[in-house]
């Protein structure tokens, strides 16, 4: 055999010797592979699809074809905390004003044989409403008249207060509401969430035009407003009402919290309310929490269910 034959051969077989190990690595990792995850199982919210208007306005929707009517729920976010100083009720107080737009609004609602409710938390201010898929473009029609506004006018103010006067009137709050205010009250002290969320008297009847409209223009701007909507309607049906009816909303500045943070409690503190007229004792304790974009609020919130 030639020199030079000779050597390509044993050239040729170091090659070999040194590029088969790696070769038979990759056969073993293909073996060796991990399996792709099983697929997820679905769950009850697995058709959720979510969307933004051009406004900003965020749209979820579940199509659950077994539900006869549908529900929507609009939220803004921006409630009670939001409320000025001595204006106790202001949020509760700029709902009632708006819906005081339309004077038919409830008989209208009940002619498409669907439900309206609004309400005030600490954090939001949420309108639901309950209507077979055939009428909700009239009963969406009817509440965008009266959400998105250019302007409010003093007498529809003036409707609006009568209104939230006379519902704040009718209350006749139990013993268990009593034990949550004062609670509130004495847990958070002068931060926004010690106060009542649908407000007072004093502070709704100290409230001004110029007060409903500046809290208007500060948080009922289009994306800081969602909106989740589910029963036997398409989303892209759904999407196409919203487009229609809030479409013209106006997209603004998100406002932000300014408030300072409540102080912390460093003692127990105990305080007792006495009314003789109540037959059982109602007890409320607790501490501060964690906020709700805390990465630790879901572990915060688990431990006090366990506790």
């Amino acid at each position: 055999m030639p020199m030079n034959r000779l050597v390509w051969f044993v050239s040729s077989l170091l090659v070999a010797l040194t590029i088969s190990p790696s070769f038979a690595q990759k056969e073993k990792n293909k073996l060796t592979a991990p399996q792709p995850p099983e697929p997820v199982a679905p769950t009850p919210y697995t058709g959720v699809r979510r969307e933004n208007l051009l406004n900003g306005l965020q749209i979820s929707t579940l199509e659950v074809s077994s539900e006869k009517n549908i529900v929507c729920e609009l939220v803004v976010r921006g409630g009670s905390a939001y409320d000025l100083v001595g204006r106790s009720g202001l949020a509760m107080l700029t709902a009632s004003t708006l819906l005081a737009t339309d004077p038919n609004l409830d008989s209208a609602i009940a002619s498409y044989d669907a439900k309206l409710d609004w309400g005030v938390t600490k954090d939001t201010t949420w309108f639901r409403i309950e209507a077979p898929a055939q009428y909700l473009e009239g009963v969406l029609d009817r509440l965008a008249r009266s959400l998105v506004k250019e302007a409010i006018y003093p007498d529809i103010f003036k409707t609006g207060q009568q209104n939230l006067l006379a519902k704040l009137k009718s209350l006749s709050p139990g013993p268990a509401k009593i034990a949550d205010d004062a609670f509130y009250a004495s847990l958070y002290g002068d931060f926004p969430y010690g106060r009542v969320s649908e407000g007072t008297p004093a502070g709704v009847s100290a409230a001004k035009i110029g007060d409903v409209i500046d809290f208007y223009n500060r948080v009922y701007v289009a994306n800081n407003i969602f909106a989740v909507v589910h029963g036997n309607l398409k989303h892209e049906q759904i999407m196409s009402l919203f487009r229609v009816k809030f479409g013209g909303w106006v997209k603004g500045v998100v406002p932000s919290p300014t408030f300072r943070p409540p102080a912390r409690v460093t003692e127990v503190k105990v305080k007792a309310l006495e009314d003789k007229g109540v037959a059982e004792a109602e007890i409320r304790g607790g501490i501060l929490g964690v906020s709700h974009t805390d990465p630790d609020f879901i572990t915060t919130l688990v431990l006090a269910r366990v506790l």
